[in-house]
């Protein structure tokens, strides 16, 4: 089985999340994921990434890095954010979009849209983990195809 896996240590810093965007994008374009399905997974890979740098926290006036795994085996991708932050009550969480008066609160709602499964793991005061999952859609030319096809 093709499997090709891509793991980055980024600075909690915003404009690590256009690197990890932009990098996920031209992996999954040069491995035949269909402009679409690449959209939605550089999509919610975004909001991943912009909510672990937006709540990360300095320990000793340093800041952990973010890390970003991604791993496409057949026919899926599967992606693992962590950053090392604040931390938060996971089952407290909703994954529907807030009401159009809020002026955020939407990341989770739309890795959850965009995504066909999120798991949020988070321990107040220790960080956030963000596990997020998507079958493919591939091109014909797509070297995934055949396995694709074979894991359906």
């Amino acid at each position: 089985m093709l499997r090709t896996s891509l793991s980055v240590r980024l600075d909690a810093d915003p404009r690590s999340v256009a690197v990890a965007r932009t990098t996920c994008r031209a992996a999954l374009e040069r491995l035949g994921v269909t402009e679409e399905c690449t959209y939605d997974i550089a999509l919610a890979l975004a909001e991943a990434c912009t909510n672990a740098v937006e709540h990360s926290e300095p320990v000793d006036g340093v800041v952990d890095p973010i890390e970003v795994r991604v791993d496409v085996a057949g026919a899926w991708c599967h992606i693992e954010v962590i950053d090392h932050g604040t931390g938060f009550d996971a089952c407290s969480v909703a994954f529907e979009l807030p009401s159009a008066e809020e002026t955020s609160g939407r990341g989770i709602a739309i890795m959850n849209e965009m995504t066909d499964q999120l798991v949020l793991q988070s321990t107040v005061g220790a960080g956030t983990r963000v596990l997020l999952a998507k079958r493919l859609a591939l091109q014909d030319w797509s070297p995934l195809v055949s396995e694709a096809q074979q894991a359906s």
